[in-house]
């Protein structure tokens, strides 16, 4: 599966943003999830600073434990 999808990004000083936004049915081929919850985490890797995590425990490697929860009403 190769979904489309949209990408968009900004920057100033000491502050980045980034959005990404893919349909729900290029993933699924549902129309809604709702009352369904998807486990998420959230990395970066940062050039010249390293890996960056939003997750707990910290780690490139795939750590589901720690991820967090993207619920769809």
């Amino acid at each position: 599966m190769d979904p489309q999808w949209f990408v968009a990004n900004g920057s100033s000083p000491g502050a980045w943003t980034a959005e990404a936004a893919i349909p729900i049915t290029e993933l699924t081929g549902e129309r809604t999830l709702t009352k369904r919850a998807w486990a998420v985490g959230v990395q970066r890797v940062v050039p010249g600073v390293g890996f960056q995590s939003w997750t707990t425990p910290s780690s490139p490697q795939v750590v589901p434990e720690g991820f967090g929860y993207l619920l769809f009403q």
